[in-house]
């Protein structure tokens, strides 16, 4: 499985630019050719485009393509493609014609989680723990013995959440409190708390 953003193969070994792109026999690996490209990293936050419903913020580099034998999975707000799935041999691959990761760290992380989730999904991995706040972070930490979940709410207001952990650690109906407050339950592997402004939870899971 391979996912690559922008502009992959650009250049040759000489440092020209292929003329043919995707370079290096990266076309047919995804399934597509380029019809456009722009490089404009000083007006790069102005890149945008929807894959699946989702607004996705791009950046540096805006590559449009034309699908050869792929699937279009994206397009820019002018109805162009900008992403791409394909299967190649035993492999998938997902080519975006921006850069998304440079949307998110010029954010701070506000802009494109909802992006990096769809992500992982179609790659077909699942989260070792998920949540459904994205103000809350949540990290799962394992010892000889047993699992902790632990939920950390830094904002200056309390804050609902579902957390859910993989049913790859386990089925999980019983928590031991070892910070915070927490009188509920597990409902497949989910869990909904309030934390508070400011604090944290952290749970020692039991089955």
């Amino acid at each position: 499985m391979l996912i690559a953003e922008g502009c992959p193969g650009y250049f040759d070994d000489n440092g020209r630019a292929n003329t043919r792109q995707p370079g290096l026999g990266l076309d047919e690996l995804f399934g597509v050719l380029e019809s456009a490209v722009e490089f404009m990293p000083d007006i790069g936050n102005e890149i945008a485009f929807t894959m699946d419903d989702c607004f996705v913020r791009g950046g540096l580099y805006r590559q449009v393509y034309e699908v050869t034998i792929g699937n279009a999975r994206g397009t820019y707000a002018d109805g162009t493609c900008a992403v791409v799935e394909n299967t190649y041999g035993k492999g998938r691959t997902l080519l975006v014609g921006s850069f998304p990761s440079v949307g998110y760290f010029d954010s701070d992380g506000a802009e494109n989680p909802e992006y990096f989730r769809k992500v992982l999904m179609w790659s077909g991995i699942e989260p070792h723990v998920a949540v459904s706040n994205p103000v809350v972070t949540a990290r799962l930490h394992k010892s000889a013995d047993h699992l902790y979940l632990w939920a950390l709410n830094t904002s200056a207001h309390n804050q609902k959440v579902a957390i859910r952990i993989s049913p790859a650690h386990g089925t999980f109906n019983t928590a031991k409190v070892k910070w915070g407050s927490f009188d509920g339950q597990f409902v497949d592997n989910t869990l909904d708390v309030e934390i508070p402004a400011e604090d944290g939870l952290v749970l020692q899971l039991g089955s």
